[in-house]
């Protein structure tokens, strides 16, 4: 019994001096931006979407963040024309629990207004996917 005593409480002296010497704070060198810009044009129609995104890499093996959207869909012809606007936020999470697969979740909001809409509308989505890693 004694020595299962030492022996824990060794493990947990080694613990804490672990723990004590991380640095804790933020480190700018993990913070990580991306998104997505489009844009299409045809004769009858125009896409624009620009949607910038930053994240922080907590550790090897989870990250997350954030950003903001908007897109816009316009479409005319010889009988109509319409446009869509939506403005929104999002967050996102992202785990890699081997070096060569991601898995993310993303809950955005955004807010759709347009020519043939009465009133402005909210729009909650959550896109959930994954990928695989190639290192280049």
């Amino acid at each position: 019994m004694k020595r299962l005593s030492i022996l824990i409480a060794a493990f947990f002296i080694c613990i804490s001096i672990s723990a004590q010497e991380q640095t804790s704070g933020f480190d700018r060198s993990k913070l990580f931006f991306g998104g997505s810009l489009g844009l299409s044009l045809s004769s009858n129609y125009t896409i624009v979407k620009i949607a910038p995104q930053v994240g922080y890499q907590f550790n090897p093996y989870f990250a997350a963040g954030g950003g903001v959207g908007y897109n816009y869909f316009g479409y005319s012809d010889h009988f109509s024309s319409w446009s869509l606007n939506y403005l929104g936020l999002n967050v996102f999470g992202r785990a890699t629990p081997t070096k060569y697969v991601a898995l993310q979740i993303q809950p955005e909001i955004y807010r759709m207004w347009g020519s043939h809409l009465s009133e402005s509308r909210v729009v909650p989505c959550v896109l959930v996917g994954g990928g695989i890693i190639l290192p280049t």
